[in-house]
């Protein structure tokens, strides 16, 4: 019987995200105001037009800037199980999609309930952060081996299905760090 699973989890925003949308706003306030209004008026009394179209363009440019970091800022992980293999994905504003690492779970070294302080000063060769929400206590963590990467952690949030599918593959050793439905 194939086993397959599959979710997709919305990353919240952050506070540090928060703070960065906020000067966002507040830097295409403040160029509009000097770009739009200030350097036209300013280089009209002054005779010279073209500097009036120059800093429109430049504050259009600001603009774009602003919206591709605020697009980029839309993240969304799939968590993917087919039969013995997970993969995680990250999708940038709902367009580009990035395989970040894929797992046997048949060598899964450990997983349980994800808690900061416990991998503080933990040497892997990678960590990918796929949570929906940093500050959940919904958030597990799973260390596996990986051909690139060599020792490998992961944070993840997974659902009720993708714990019945982890559930049926994982080595019996690790199924009481599951919870129990």
């Amino acid at each position: 019987m194939d086993i397959f699973a599959e979710i997709l989890v919305s990353r919240k925003f952050t506070n540090q995200d928060k703070k960065k949308i906020k000067m966002y706003f507040a830097s295409i306030i403040f160029s509009s105001v000097v770009l739009v209004l200030v350097v036209p008026m300013v280089a009209l009394t002054k005779g010279i037009a073209y500097i009036s179209t120059v800093s429109m363009l430049l504050f259009a440019a600001i603009v774009f800037v602003i919206w591709r970091e605020l697009k980029a800022m839309q993240l969304e992980f799939e968590y993917i199980i087919v039969n013995n293999n997970i993969d995680f994905d990250k999708i940038v504003a709902k367009k580009k999609r990035t395989r970040l690492v894929s797992a046997d779970l048949k060598l899964v070294e450990e997983i349980g309930v994800y808690n900061p302080s416990r991998f503080v000063n933990s040497n892997f060769g990678a960590e990918f952060h796929t949570e929906r929400d940093v500050n959940s206590g919904a958030n597990y963590y799973m260390i596996f081996p990986h051909n690139e990467y060599k020792r490998t952690l992961v944070v993840f949030t997974p659902d009720d299905k993708m714990f019945e599918a982890l559930s049926k593959t994982l080595p019996r050793q690790l199924l009481k760090e599951l919870p129990k439905n």
